[in-house]
């Protein structure tokens, strides 16, 4: 019965880029949860300036991950997401 659940679960990735604003991770990561995914892999990192997060999501649902892309962009925080395919390599897990 669980492998019935878990093959309709999609993994994807997602490059997130935002401004180091208060709670703009925290906005994120509930957008995610909200909109029916979960968190597989998270990475982010601070750029030089100290102006931009630059966010690696791997993310795992049923949904369609448009309607997830669509919503981060509508975010004031987020200037910008990219969609990757290769999972495990982009996201830097399982070697």
């Amino acid at each position: 019965m669980m492998s019935d659940v878990m093959s309709n679960v999609m993994e994807n990735c997602l490059h997130v880029q935002c401004y180091n604003e208060p709670a703009a991770l925290e906005r994120l990561l509930r957008v995610v949860r909200f909109r029916g995914f979960t968190v597989v892999n998270f990475s982010a990192r601070l750029d030089a300036a100290g102006e931009h997060l630059k966010v690696i999501l791997v993310v795992a649902g049923e949904r369609p991950l448009h309607l997830l892309e669509n919503q981060l962009r509508k975010n004031h925080d987020i200037f910008d997401v990219q969609v990757t395919d290769n999972v495990k390599q982009m996201a830097g897990y399982g070697a």
